[in-house]
């Protein structure tokens, strides 16, 4: 039935011939099954209509251009690169763009391949978000995911996991409100929702774990790539003290912007990401936090006053173990 909805997309099909195939395929799925009945077509029908429906609206907005020479371009390496013979046999052009449906026979490519694929696919869902962002969504098994930041996966961007670990604890129902105002305008108005914010490993060990299933199963191929990115920045959070956890995820989300900048490079391209670790992690480790501690601790733990209380001890060291100024020091008579 997905086949006939491309076909129709593609202008291989009217409407109606792509619903008469639909019709057939559903009735004899129902007559072959023991546990379907009539009772169940109508449902299945009505989704592959509407996404008829999509991919109808989608064509009336592409239909009032004509591609431009970079885009004919484009589509002539894209068909010649169809046509090469390879190790890694992807499926036909239909299955070219759904990685999704069967993501056994995506999940192991060579590097070279992965790359390709990878810009590929970049490039065409960003051409129609709204209709690829349906077809994910309305396929079994899809990951529960905001709508907003599968566009963004769509296009190749970083994902804002303050807003993906909000939807995974959000019991909003239907947000927004929108009212048009004529000649293409329109208001929209939103409720006030809760944002939780990432301040902790927990925090970010859980909105980056939705984030990597949800892309894992757009793109299949990506999965091991993704493990050992999500591994690398997790031995950050053991060497570096929890109170700057803070510059570790701030050092997260600057690699996950230079990958969205070139979209060709790799998670697991680490030595891209030295650079960010002198700028987001220099002298934050542990153990130079730990001997700031223990020099703040030699030099100046403690004082004695000469008031009249004679002889009793306060303490100069705040929370990180930096002492008061000595004012005897300053006047050079300590």
């Amino acid at each position: 039935c997905r086949k006939f909805v491309e076909d129709y997309r593609k202008g291989l099909l009217s409407k109606g011939d792509a619903l008469l195939e639909i019709q057939n395929v559903l009735q004899a799925s129902i007559a072959q099954s023991s546990t379907l009945s009539q009772v169940d077509f109508k449902p299945g029908f009505n989704h592959f209509l509407e996404l008829l429906d999509q991919a109808h609206d989608s064509e009336l907005r592409n239909s009032h251009r004509s591609p431009t020479f970079e885009e004919r371009c484009i589509e002539e390496g894209r068909e010649s690169h169809h046509d090469e013979e390879n190790d890694d046999e992807l499926g036909d052009d239909h299955e070219y763009f759904y990685p999704w449906l069967q993501p056994e026979q995506y999940r192991h490519l060579s590097t070279k391949r992965a790359e390709q694929l990878t810009l590929d696919c970049y490039e065409e869902w960003s051409d129609d978000l709204k209709y690829y962002r349906g077809q994910v969504t309305a396929t079994p098994g899809c990951p529960s995911f905001p709508l907003s930041q599968w566009s963004l996966l769509l296009e190749g961007r970083a994902p804002d996991l303050e807003k993906v670990l909000s939807g995974h604890y959000s019991t909003t129902i239907d947000p927004k409100q929108s009212q048009p105002l004529g000649k293409g305008f329109e208001i929209t108005f939103s409720q006030q929702t809760s944002t939780h914010r990432v301040k902790t490993y927990g925090d970010w060990s859980i909105a980056t774990n939705l984030w990597i299933e949800a892309l894992i199963f757009l793109m299949p191929w990506k999965e091991n790539e993704l493990r050992g990115f999500k591994r690398y920045i997790s031995g950050f959070f053991v060497d570096v003290h929890y109170n700057l956890h803070s510059r570790i995820i701030d050092f997260d989300k600057a690699c996950r912007l230079k990958v969205e900048g070139q979209k060709y490079l790799r998670f697991d391209s680490f030595s891209e990401f030295r650079r960010f670790e002198v700028s987001h992690l220099s002298s934050l480790r542990m153990v130079a936090f730990s001997e700031m501690q223990q020099l703040s601790s030699s030099t100046g733990e403690k004082t004695f006053s000469k008031g009249a209380g004679g002889g009793k001890k306060s303490s100069r060291l705040d929370s990180f173990g930096r002492g008061e100024p000595c004012h005897n020091w300053n006047r050079g008579t300590c």
